[in-house]
């Protein structure tokens, strides 16, 4: 019998779980999107650091204002917020790829990238290690930084090494898809 609730348990709030998604969806609908190639989101990037290597699963990107992504994106991260940080398991790759995953499958935008990093203390040099956060190209080709696994922090990036907070990042390899 307690099997039975559990598993009616799981099925009533997945069904909840679904319908939360797909109204919010809903109010994401009418964002505008534009096309971008891939050409221009590695325009976007590699006009700071030559050295990126990409990994591109789409054929297709769609993009929107950074209002929008940056709106997205924090309710990725609310969602984000009741779910800790567990190692090997929910740590940052698994965060930087739901992100991604969210923003594509409320919006309908493909421009927020996994991206693989290393990363240093901005004021001392020493190393903190690899590490996955996400890399937003807007409509107007501008590139930003985020990670949920460093406060959430956000910011707009035009330098081969970005710092944000007190971490330092080297971005080795982007994850579009």
């Amino acid at each position: 019998m307690a099997n039975q609730i559990t598993n009616l348990t799981r099925k009533v709030y997945s069904l909840t779980a679904a319908l939360g998604l797909k109204r919010l969806a809903v109010s994401f609908k009418d964002i505008p999107k534009k096309q971008i190639t891939i050409k221009q989101i590695e325009d976007s990037v590699k006009k700071f650091d030559s050295n990126i290597q990409f990994a591109e699963l789409d054929l297709g990107y769609y993009t929107t204002s950074w209002d929008n992504l940056n709106n997205i994106i924090d309710c990725a991260y609310t969602i984000l917020s009741f779910f800790p940080w567990i190692a090997e398991v929910f740590d940052c790759d698994d965060r930087s790829a739901f992100v991604t995953t969210f923003v594509g499958m409320v919006s309908g935008v493909n421009c927020v990238a996994g991206a693989y990093v290393n990363v240093t203390n901005a004021s001392t040099g020493a190393n903190i290690g690899r590490h996955w956060c996400n890399i937003s190209i807007d409509q107007d080709g501008n590139t930003y930084l985020s990670d949920i696994d460093n406060g959430g922090l956000k910011q707009k990036i035009d330098v081969k090494n970005p710092v944000m907070g007190n971490w330092k990042y080297e971005i080795i390899s982007l994850r579009l898809f």
